[in-house]
């Protein structure tokens, strides 16, 4: 199953939706067609089962730096989750502009909404802990706001291809811009 995951995925990668058909699949997988038919009916499920395995990879890469940061004070907190989440886009850029430009397509499994709201829910109970110097007052919205700013904007500077200098100051920036949304004064 690795094996035709991993074929579907370079397939998507490099030559898009379009160029990934269970015939093509199988045979970078090196399996036979019908091996591929056991597990996946057709190519949404293909395709789906890999963005699956992707988004699985990036949550963990998340909550890792984020559970490594979990004892440190907000702006450690805040490096942590904007660290962890630019590496996490890092990896394999191409695959996931792929997958996000496919799964109004395919529709997004529901393995990856669980993913998403329980990356939520970690930033939630990690911001609310420390909720003494934090101005929000909606700290679910705040968590929401602040995950999906960090995502689009890494998104984006991967597309336009920025190099590791300036996404080395993109997290600088993004650090700042976090920082004064949680503790800034509130209107």
């Amino acid at each position: 199953m690795d094996a035709i995951l991993d074929a579907t995925a370079r397939i998507l990668a490099d030559d898009g939706f379009e160029a990934v058909n269970t015939n093509r699949v199988a045979e970078v997988a090196g399996v036979s067609v019908g091996s591929l038919y056991q597990y996946f009916p057709n190519k949404g499920s293909l395709v789906g089962a890999v963005a699956v395995r992707h988004t699985e990879a990036m949550a963990a890469v998340i909550a890792g730096g984020v559970h490594a940061a979990a004892d440190d004070d907000l702006p450690g907190l805040v490096k942590a989750l904007i660290r962890s989440t630019m590496q996490a886009h890092a990896a394999n850029p191409k695959l996931r502009r792929a997958i996000i430009e496919e799964l109004p397509r395919i529709g997004r499994p529901a393995r990856i909404a669980e993913l998403k709201r329980g990356i939520h829910q970690s930033v939630v109970a990690l911001v609310t802990a420390r909720r003494s110097r934090v101005k929000v007052k909606d700290i679910a919205m705040a968590a929401f706001v602040i995950i999906n700013t960090v995502e689009h904007l890494t998104h984006v500077a991967e597309i336009a291809g920025h190099d590791a200098r300036d996404l080395a100051r993109l997290e600088r920036e993004l650090n700042d811009l976090v920082l004064a949304y949680l503790v800034g004064r509130r209107t």
